[in-house]
């Protein structure tokens, strides 16, 4: 059951889930399920009207907080994830409620994902037991939705995880893996080993 978070995350976003590569096997999975979560949110919240993707969202908080998740595989895994490593949701559930709000009452959606952003980034880092990167991977988060948007300095202290994925928004072209750069994987191993991250 745990290896599908990774291997969800290859099928949804085959670049970021080279990432995963690089992380130790038990965190591995819970990093990409939190991924997997937050391509959810912003997918549902990229839907045209405010109260579809409202109502989408509601969905996730409800089988969160509620732990009745209809037999979807992330939803179940991350409540595994809440029960066997100790994965607080409750800041998921607190954001989902406020992104539901804001988006019902016609809130703007870029506001709407920019604390989600934060929420999925907070989650991040504090999975990898780096808390003080919280801030850095909020802002790479908002990198993925923005290719125009303005990365903080490579900080040589973040995770390598952290570390990779801002070096994959370094080249817009490295998103469109494997049909672009197909070498990624390679290259990404070389660029570790000669520590150029």
């Amino acid at each position: 059951m745990a290896e599908n978070g990774v291997l969800g995350l290859r099928h949804e976003f085959p670049a970021l889930a080279l990432v995963t590569g690089f992380i130790n096997h038990k965190t591995r999975f819970v990093f990409a399920d939190l991924l997997l979560l937050w391509i959810e949110g912003r997918r549902a919240t990229n839907a045209n009207e405010g109260m579809i993707a409202a109502v989408r969202l509601a969905w996730w908080r409800d089988a969160i907080k509620d732990q009745k998740t209809h037999g979807v595989p992330l939803a179940e895994r991350l409540i595994a994830h809440q029960n066997e490593r100790n994965l607080d949701l409750n800041a998921v559930i607190a954001g989902l409620d406020q992104m539901i709000t804001d988006l019902a009452s016609g809130g703007e959606k870029h506001l709407v994902l920019t604390l989600w952003h934060k929420i999925i980034g907070g989650l991040l880092a504090e999975t990898l037991n780096a808390k003080p990167d919280a801030d850095i991977t909020t802002d790479i988060l908002i990198g993925f939705d923005h290719a125009d948007h303005p990365l903080p300095p490579q900080d040589t202290k973040s995770a390598l995880p952290f570390r990779l994925m801002r070096w994959l928004l370094s080249d817009p072209i490295r998103l469109e893996y494997p049909a672009e750069k197909p070498l990624l994987a390679l290259q990404m191993m070389i660029t570790v080993l000669m520590r150029r991250v």
